[in-house]
């Protein structure tokens, strides 16, 4: 019956607990002030973008400057190369001078490119993690909303004295019908086999006895004249309201609940899962207990306590019953999650990213004729190729169809920024090295003496 639904709550074990971590704190920061959390992620990721901007500036500006020392010395390197043949020894000492002819350190240029990537990549797992975090605790927090929701308008419009009423009276009904259907089985039983009395009973005819009472019983409490006996029942401890009264007050109350609390964002009806066509935005049981982190144990360690993240396996089957109920109220607001946007908008503005990390994403120009005449056009190879123009976006349409769509538009703002700022930050080293030159040709002019 739907009582046991009842007694179940995730509240009666422990109010949700808030993450603590670093990142999290930052992110409820942000949500505080911006409600809608998909929005609330897209700001935190330009603010986190704009503040690690210039990082990415140095990093790149090293980058760019190891690559025009190493094409000047490249050709001399060549030449050493081709002089000494196998004199490793010697090749080394000439390359060793070159780099400090053109004070180009290569230990220096990779130990900072690995702080640089080290960097990046513990920001990307701390904040991934993080992001984890949030999600379970937000999708556990929406639930435990609507339950107290449900649970007070269960005790408030006198649902439970319904519930109550009808499970004595059900109670009622199978144990008279157990009680008659034992004693007929039983006296059946003793006449088959000539018994003098029930004392002569074997415990395979007990075990028979008590299987035809159950089955009776239980079909007792299924027919129609007991079943209105059962609502009468109910109705009359409740105040002659119907069960069907009582639903449509408890589902209106958790329907609006949820409108309070559901994450969505624009054509993204659930925020925690992705924006996928092929699910639904209401999660099932299964996929609650996954996105919520919630574990059932066989029992309780020394010292432990049931939690809202720690469940006794024992009360899985009314925790998924009570689950029903209340999704059972929201069950008109189902339907596919996505169209696949953010996995399609990630792919593209990351091979735009890569294109113009690359210096490949340029408007058309002139070329000089004297160099073409001459031959001195080279074409310019980018780092990575086609390797990084495959991977990195066949990387993050994984990643943006395995998680949910708030880590999606974390990753598509990200690319996006990358997109925009990219300009920005080689104007800002074009200009920057123009002003080193400038300021170095300065520094070496000599003097004039003229009066």
């Amino acid at each position: 019956m739907a009582f046991l639904a009842k007694i179940s709550s995730f509240l009666g074990a422990a109010e949700i607990s808030r993450p603590t971590g670093v990142w999290e704190q930052i992110i409820m920061a942000f949500h505080n002030g911006i409600p809608n959390y998909a929005w609330a992620i897209i700001i935190f990721t330009l603010v986190l973008k704009i503040v690690l901007l210039p990082l990415d500036f140095f990093n790149r500006r090293m980058t760019v400057k190891n690559t025009k020392v190493q094409a000047v010395i490249q050709p001399e390197i060549e030449k050493i190369q081709k002089k000494y043949g196998n004199n490793k020894q010697m090749i080394n000492q000439k390359t060793m001078e070159i780099y400090k002819k053109y004070n180009y350190n290569v230990t220096g240029s990779c130990v900072l490119m690995l702080v640089y990537m080290a960097l990046t990549l513990f920001i990307f797992i701390t904040l991934f993690s993080g992001l984890n975090s949030m999600a379970a605790y937000k999708v556990g927090y929406q639930y435990q909303e609507m339950e107290k929701v449900y649970d007070s308008v269960v005790a408030e419009s006198g649902y439970d004295a319904y519930l109550e009423a009808y499970d004595v009276k059900e109670k009622e009904i199978y144990d008279a019908a157990y009680s008659l259907a034992y004693t007929e089985k039983q006296n059946q039983i003793i006449s088959e086999k000539g018994y003098s009395s029930s004392e002569q009973l074997t415990a395979e005819d007990i075990e028979q006895a008590v299987q035809y009472a159950q089955q009776q019983a239980t079909e007792a409490i299924g027919l129609e004249e007991n079943i209105q006996q059962m609502i009468s029942s109910a109705m009359l401890a409740s105040g002659g309201k119907s069960e069907a009264e009582f639903l449509t007050q408890i589902n209106e109350a958790v329907l609006t609940k949820y409108h309070e609390v559901k994450d969505s964002w624009l054509w993204i009806d659930n925020v925690w899962k992705s924006d996928v066509p092929w699910t639904n935005s209401l999660a099932s049981f299964d996929e609650f207990v996954s996105l919520a982190r919630i574990s059932y144990v066989s029992e309780l360690g020394e010292g432990q306590e049931e939690t809202f993240n720690r469940r006794l396996e024992s009360n899985r089957a009314a925790d998924e019953e009570k689950y029903a109920n209340i999704m059972n109220a929201i069950s008109g607001e189902n339907r596919e999650n996505g169209y696949l946007i953010i996995p399609i908008l990630a792919v593209v503005i990351n091979v735009l990213s890569i294109l113009a990390t690359q210096g490949r994403l340029k408007l058309p120009k002139k070329k000089d004729k004297t160099q073409v005449q001459n031959g001195e056009e080279k074409k310019k190879k980018a780092p990575g190729g086609i390797v990084m123009l495959i991977l990195i976006p066949a990387l993050m349409f994984y990643i943006t169809l395995s998680y949910n769509a708030v880590f999606g538009l974390y990753i598509l703002m990200s690319s996006l920024i990358g997109v925009l700022t990219t300009p920005l930050i080689n104007f800002g080293i074009k200009k920057l090295d123009e002003f080193s030159e400038k300021k170095k040709s300065k520094n070496t002019e000599q003097p004039s003496y003229k009066r």
